[in-house]
């Protein structure tokens, strides 16, 4: 009897012990929550100014399309015909607060409304050469002292630049533009250049942030940033162009600034807000939210009262988890329960044994952390658990590589979905993770015995057709195929003079060397003895680029390969040929390119060697 009285006394201590932390709780709850939703807040005002900056630059892009539009029909009269010329100018003149003709020499020619201009010689040169739109870096004043920002494009005249075309907005119309920012009544927006020199900004950025500091990097340098931000940071991501979210106190306030950068100009669109108006403009408490929590209060203590009821279950789970863990040992398995309303994970087995950690229970959005673990290479799992879990399939099965300390192990994943059966709800996703890294491991070395040359580790002769066949199929676009051909020459006499442990010594540096120049977008293989053949991607703007870039990999593969092996008393030295030809200009099938390509290669052994031709 006494210890059942004691067993109810620590019973009643415990539930007393619950509701003082349950109110300690509740005291906590509004502070928790305002920051909370301050933080879903800052996200919802990031992807706002995003979209915000799409519209800004979308505006910018229509101004620059009417820009161009009217180059184009400048461009047969600008220097023949005054009068048609003046007349294109002026049905432009509703798009820009005034335009201008500035001549290949830099001298104005036309001009409605504003005489001057701000192009300099190296711009005017950096124009014409490139022949693409700009919106200059500077602005300029009238003698009004109204601000205007310009825009510059060439014109083209029988396919040369014979003049610049300029567009000159009112700073005033861009700043009509961002005071359409109405994220809350407390933010402001402003234009500034990557440097810091402001440009534009809202009524309340004049205010504010103007009256503050002469330009943005005074601003930032008087701030004091959260994270691991600094002013230098800041001044990088800007330089680099990258987008910038920070938090940061100014003059005792904090803020959330978002800047995104305008791909037309070194501009950013900088938008600032309050937290507090963040935290408040999506959460009001009211009375009626703090009798509720006073009722839950309440629900809590009764629900406290019956908690033994639930005990039996909890052995019952107990139970349940123990023999999970041992089937686990058993069969080197870590199994897990994926929930979907809450989001839970939870897993069950020695997974430190496994994984090298131990993966305590994940709630919320935190589930997502898993992803984390898995190789970047096998990212896709994300999506196709997404869509196993939209489709009418119950068993998912993937093999992916997974963390396992330090590197990446394979394991096979299978696991089965239930679904609510009234409504079709998912409810659980349950599953088990197997250890295939020796299973998969093997199976991989066996594909790539049988896929490369064993002596120097390339690709053989024959996926190496395998492979070329399945890419000429494939080509598009600009995207030409080369195949080079590479002999290499005099090295019978290393064979011969030197033995064949030499020889087998200069086809391998040769493969060594071939892989190393060509990286990426190509298949590098040994078609037999010293023969080589690679086949690289290039997307070629034009058949100079396209020229220049083979001339650079042929004559590096010339380079590499003029070698010198000894035996410590005869020296022998090699060289290579080089044969080129390029798909789809010259063929696209095989055996056609290889032909073109061995017949080049013909072509550089009688030329003298140690050179390369490209087949005409």
């Amino acid at each position: 009897m006494k210890k059942s009285k004691w067993i109810k006394i620590r019973k009643y201590i415990a539930i007393i012990l619950l509701v003082v932390l349950t109110v300690f709780v509740a005291k906590l709850f509004y502070k928790e929550v305002r920051q909370e939703v301050a933080g879903v807040a800052s996200e919802d005002m990031a992807d706002d100014s995003e979209m915000y900056s799409s519209y800004f630059e979308e505006i910018l892009k229509n101004k620059m399309n009417h820009l161009e539009r009217a180059s184009m029909e400048l461009g047969p009269y600008v220097h023949s015909d005054v009068k048609m010329s003046k007349q294109i100018l002026e049905r432009y003149r509703n798009v820009f607060s005034a335009l201008a003709v500035v001549h290949a020499n830099g001298e104005v020619e036309y001009d409605t409304g504003i005489s001057m201009t701000l192009i300099q010689k190296d711009q005017l040169s950096e124009i014409r050469d490139s022949r693409h739109s700009v919106i200059l870096n500077e602005e300029i004043q009238d003698q009004g002292r109204s601000r205007y920002v310009v825009f510059c494009t060439p014109i083209l005249t029988n396919g040369t630049v014979s003049g610049i075309l300029e567009g000159m907005l009112k700073v005033s119309e861009l700043t009509k533009i961002v005071e359409k920012w109405n994220y809350s009544k407390q933010g402001c927006v402003l234009l500034c250049h990557e440097d810091g020199d402001y440009i534009i900004g809202s009524q309340i950025f004049k205010e504010e942030i103007a009256s503050e500091a002469d330009d943005f990097s005074s601003y930032i340098s008087y701030c004091t940033f959260d994270g691991n931000l600094d002013e230098e940071k800041i001044e990088n991501k800007m330089l680099k162009r990258q987008n910038i979210e920070a938090s940061y106190r100014f003059n005792g306030i904090e803020y959330t600034c978002v800047l995104n950068p305008c791909s037309f100009s070194d501009w950013y669109l900088c938008f600032i807000e309050k937290q507090s108006t963040l935290a408040t403009k999506n959460f009001v408490i009211s009375t009626k939210v703090f009798l509720c929590l006073f009722a839950t209060l309440a629900l809590w203590i009764i629900f406290i009262g019956y908690h033994l009821i639930f005990v039996n279950r909890h052995e019952k789970c107990k139970e349940q988890l123990e023999r999970y863990e041992l089937l686990s040992e058993l069969e080197k398995t870590i199994f897990f329960e994926y929930q979907f309303h809450p989001k839970k994970v939870s897993f069950f087995g020695d997974t430190e044994k496994m994984f090298g950690k131990e993966l305590k229970p994940l709630l919320g959005e935190s589930v997502y952390d898993v992803y984390n673990y898995v190789h970047p290479d096998d990212a896709s799992i994300r999506s196709r658990f997404h869509t196993f879990f939209d489709d009418d399939t119950s068993v998912f099965n993937a093999e992916i590589r997974i963390k396992r300390g330090e590197d990446y192990s394979w394991f096979h994943i299978v696991g089965r979905l239930l679904k609510d059966p009234h409504v079709g709800y998912n409810l659980k996703f349950i599953g088990k993770i197997e250890n295939a890294d020796q299973e998969i491991t093997d199976e991989r070395n066996l594909i790539q015995r049988a896929e490369n040359d064993l002596l120097t580790g390339v690709l053989n002769k024959k996926t190496m057709e395998e492979k070329i066949i399945k890419s000429l199929s494939g080509i598009k676009g600009n995207t030409r195929q080369i195949f080079f051909m590479i002999d290499l020459d005099n090295f019978k006499n290393v064979n011969d003079k030197l033995g064949h442990i030499v020889g087998d010594k200069a086809i391998v540096d040769t493969a060594k060397r071939l892989s190393d120049i060509f990286k990426n977008n190509a298949y590098v293989g040994r078609l037999g003895g010293d023969e080589f053949a690679v086949l690289v991607k290039y997307d070629a703007f034009d058949d100079e680029s396209l020229l220049e870039f083979i001339r650079k990999k042929a004559d590096h593969v010339c380079e590499v390969n003029r070698r010198t092996y000894s035996n410590g008393e005869i020296d022998v030295s090699i060289t290579s040929s080089v044969g080129v030809a390029i798909a789809p200009d010259q063929a696209t099938d095989f055996e056609t390119l290889y032909k073109m390509a061995d017949k080049a290669l013909y072509k550089s052994k009688n030329g003298g060697k140690n050179c390369y031709h490209i087949y005409q």
